[in-house]
């Protein structure tokens, strides 16, 4: 895979209570992201993360096509969620979540070191992406939007969790060494984004059907 275009994504922000940091990296490395990845459609699983970044972490999952976000397989895995998957999501803080899929794919696909956006308005200028691409040491940008009916759906997964669904989300590769964070913002519309820090990557899984 080259592009992420025309695939579908499921996009977590989220921090954990302090103290409990081990016990999500372990729950999210041996339990949850395998098992997201044995579902059907669902590709590749990465984790970012910054102890500069509000929250800390971010994953997304690259789905074969947006469709496989309200696949009967995944909302199954969503309404019955494992005891430690209750342990672990009961000390998150600061959740957004929205699926849906890219509608634009240029450059290198999000790699070690990111700069990940949530949308929370329509960015406008058309040339956007092309002038955060001309930014030195960046090296790809990735446009996703939210379906936002999918990504409200009721699970027992959320009950009883505050989680915010952004429109969709900008995530900007960087070349090794670089941080743009601070020229990234400048073009970015604040009415329309929210930037957090440069993330690196801390967990990176492919499906098994996907490995050759």
């Amino acid at each position: 895979m080259n592009t992420l275009s025309g695939c579908g994504f499921v996009a977590i922000w989220n921090d954990v209570s302090r103290g409990t940091e081990e016990d999500f990296k372990d729950w999210h490395a041996h339990e949850h992201m395998p098992e997201r990845l044995a579902i059907a459609g669902f590709l590749r699983g990465t984790r970012w993360g910054s102890a500069q970044a509000r929250p800390r972490y971010f994953t997304l999952y690259t789905l074969s096509g947006p469709e496989i976000a309200r696949s009967s397989p995944y909302l199954d895995r969503l309404n019955a969620p494992t005891p430690w998957t209750r342990r672990v999501m009961n000390t998150f803080r600061d959740n957004s979540r929205c699926v849906g899929d890219f509608v634009a794919s240029l450059g290198e696909l999000p790699g070690r070191e990111v700069i990940v956006c949530r949308l929370h308005g329509l960015v406008t200028d058309g040339s956007l992406f092309d002038k955060i691409m001309a930014v030195e040491g960046v090296s790809g940008c990735h446009v996703g939007l939210s379906d936002a009916a999918t990504s409200a759906l009721p699970t027992v997964e959320r009950q009883g969790r505050e989680v915010l669904e952004p429109q969709g989300l900008v995530i900007i590769s960087l070349l090794p060494g670089f941080d743009k964070g601070a020229a990234v913002t400048a073009l970015l519309p604040s009415e329309a984004a929210v930037v957090l820090a440069t993330m690196s990557v801390e967990l990176d899984m492919k499906a098994a059907q996907d490995i050759v």
